[in-house]
């Protein structure tokens, strides 16, 4: 009993000190994070009671879901990139195509744009404006 006082007097300097110490805007998120961590306190004698070892809880059996933010990033950017170059070619050279765009990323660097591909005839003014906007290695003009 003695220890269980002396946990819940802990927690409660603990909560004070934070509720002091922490900048006004951040005081309604510490306050439910210690009061959390008080009520988890104040229960776990009963937790005890019952069998129930609370420091003992783990989420091993949750799932979790595998997330590559790198090729997000990647195709979001080959998406807008994409729809700025179709806007550019309607805008420069009245002409409706469909691009496609390749970049080059490295883990999180990013080196450029590898290949644009374009569902259009050849046209050199189109190709060379790309390649001075957009600094790609390989332009490829696609028809049908």
């Amino acid at each position: 009993m003695k220890e269980y006082i002396i946990a819940v007097c802990a927690a409660a300097v603990i909560a004070a000190f934070c509720d002091i110490l922490i900048p006004r805007g951040w005081q309604k998120y510490i306050g439910i994070l210690t009061g959390a961590i008080l009520m988890s306190v104040l229960i776990s004698p009963v937790l005890n009671f019952r069998g129930i070892d609370i420091s003992q809880l783990s989420f091993d059996d949750a799932q979790y879901t595998e997330f590559d933010i790198n090729s997000e990033i990647s195709d979001k950017f080959c998406q807008n990139a994409a729809v700025d170059i179709e806007n550019r070619v309607m805008d420069e050279f009245s002409a409706d195509i469909s691009a496609k765009v390749y970049a080059d990323f490295d883990g999180n660097e990013f080196n450029g744009i590898r290949r644009i591909e374009l569902s259009c005839a050849y046209n050199p003014a189109i190709e060379s404006r790309l390649m001075e906007v957009y600094g790609c290695g390989e332009i490829i003009f696609e028809t049908g």
